[in-house]
Formats: structure tokens, C-alpha cells, sequence
């Protein structure tokens, strides 16, 4: 037989812990923004990481007419001078890579904001308790329990979304630079045969 020597104001407290939507409430529309932040660089992060796995088929696809690699391979094979080859091809690469680079900037912004707003929210909050201790000391705790806990939950977010973002930013640019690596190596073998 288990002996509960608190008559069950342990068990209570356990059960009045709060679930996730009432956490991100606690964070007040500070947190309410952290979360849609998160969720756009989610959505944009998995847009992105779609968009590279196109470019990643493209490039390593010989047989495509319209891909970068046939149209480096025309310029390689035109009767130009080298020079002008290898300026073409520079330009095709430069022009391509713009594409594939394009939004990783995004997603880090994404991920610098949400601490960023997660600080604000906790400068809220502690003005907040502040502003409740001015008003009514600090008899009662309750009455400073709101603004610590905004200071808390928006803090926790804004690290809670920054953190993958981070993730998602560090191996879509990975994956930009191996792309873009991969051409500039096939730009020089086809520039080599010539």
C-alpha cells in the first residue's frame, strides 16, 4: 500500500501541469509569433530541401537537353576560342547558382529571429513582474507568476524553433555547395577534352 504523506496535494499539482497550448498561451503573443516563425521556416526549409533534390537530378541527368550540364556541354563543344568557353560556361554556373543558393539566407534569418523574439519575450515578462511588485510587493506570488513565466516560455520557444532551423540551414547550404561543387568539377573535365 502506497502512503501519500501530503494527501494527495502532490497529486494534485501533477495534474494541474500544463499541456503544450497552454504553455505557448503563457508566452502571450510573443510566443504565438515564435511559433508561426517556426512554422513558416519548417514549411520554407522543406520547400527548399524539395527545390535542391530537383537541382541535385538535373545536374547529375547527362541525358536532359535542357539541363545545365547539356548547355555547358554545347558551349564546350562550339567552335569558340577557350577563352570564351570557359568564360561561357563560368557565366552558366554563376547564373545557375544563384537558383540553387537562393533562400538558404531565409532560413537562417528564420533561425536568428526566433531567440531573438524569444529575448524580447522575456524582457517583457520581467517588466511585467516588475510592474507587479511596484503594485503589490512581493507578498504574493501569484501576482508575479505571469510575467516570469512569459520571461520563461518565450525564452524556451525561441530556442525550441532556432535549433532545428539552424539544423535545416547548415544542410540545405551543405547540399547548395555540393551542387554547385559538382558542376564546376564537370565544367573542367568538359573544358579539359576540349
Amino acid at each position: 500500500v502506497s502512503i501519500d504523506p501530503t494527501r494527495g496535494f502532490l497529486l494534485s499539482l501533477y495534474l494541474d501541469k500544463a499541456g503544450w497550448l497552454e504553455r505557448i498561451s503563457q508566452g502571450k503573443s510573443i510566443g504565438f509569433i515564435i511559433i508561426l516563425i517556426g512554422i513558416i521556416g519548417l514549411a520554407f526549409s522543406s520547400y527548399k530541401l524539395y527545390l535542391l533534390s530537383l537541382y541535385s537530378k538535373e545536374v547529375m541527368d547527362d541525358n536532359n537537353s535542357q539541363s545545365i550540364v547539356a548547355k555547358m556541354k554545347a558551349v564546350s563543344e562550339s567552335s569558340t576560342s577557350s577563352e570564351s568557353k570557359e568564360n561561357s560556361i563560368d557565366e552558366l554556373i554563376v547564373n545557375y547558382s544563384s537558383q540553387v543558393e537562393w533562400g538558404n539566407n531565409w532560413i537562417k534569418f528564420f533561425a536568428a529571429v526566433a531567440p531573438l523574439l524569444g529575448l524580447l519575450g522575456t524582457v517583457i515578462g520581467m517588466i511585467e513582474t516588475f510592474q507587479a511588485i511596484t503594485l503589490f510587493g512581493t507578498g504574493d506570488p501569484k501576482q508575479m507568476a505571469g510575467g516570469i513565466s512569459q520571461a520563461l516560455v518565450t525564452t524556451m520557444l525561441g530556442l525550441i524553433v532556432a535549433a532545428p532551423l539552424l539544423g535545416f540551414y547548415t544542410y540545405l547550404s551543405e547540399k547548395s555547395s555540393s551542387i554547385l561543387q559538382y558542376l564546376e568539377e564537370k565544367a573542367s573535365y568538359l573544358l579539359s577534352r576540349v
